[in-house]
C-alpha cells in the first residue's frame, strides 16, 4: 500500500504516459531537483508541478521501504510515471545521490517476478 499522497501524485501525473512533451518537462524538473535545484526548474501546467515535486520527494524512501508496491505499478499508467522518475534520476548517473535509487527498481522487479 502506498501513502495517499503518493497515489494522488501518481494519478495526477499519469497523463505523461500520453504526452511526450509533458513527460520530458516532468523528467527535467526531477533532474533539476536532483541537482539541488541548481538547474532551472521547468514549469508544469496546473497542479502538476506540486504533484511532481511531492512524488520526487517521497519516491526515494519508497524504493527502499516498499519496492513491491512500486513494482506492482509497472503494468499500470502510473508505472510510466515511476519509470520517468527513474529515468530522470538515472540521467546523471545518479552521482548526486549515490547512484542507488534509480537502479533499484529494475533489480527489485526482477527479484519479485522470479
Amino acid at each position: 500500500m502506498l501513502p495517499p499522497s503518493v497515489e494522488s501524485a501518481l494519478h495526477a501525473l499519469a497523463i505523461i504516459a500520453t504526452d511526450a512533451e509533458l513527460a520530458e518537462a516532468t523528467r527535467a524538473r526531477w533532474r533539476a531537483r536532483g541537482h539541488g535545484g541548481r538547474a532551472e526548474l521547468r514549469e508544469l501546467p496546473g497542479g502538476l508541478h506540486k504533484a511532481a515535486d511531492d512524488l520526487g520527494a517521497e519516491l526515494p524512501a519508497l524504493t527502499k521501504s516498499n519496492p513491491a508496491a512500486l513494482i506492482a505499478l509497472l503494468d499500470d499508467p502510473e508505472g510510466e510515471v515511476l519509470l520517468a522518475w527513474c529515468a530522470a534520476r538515472h540521467g546523471d548517473g545518479g552521482a548526486a545521490r549515490g547512484g542507488r535509487d534509480a537502479n533499484e527498481a529494475p533489480r527489485s522487479r526482477d527479484r519479485h517476478r522470479a
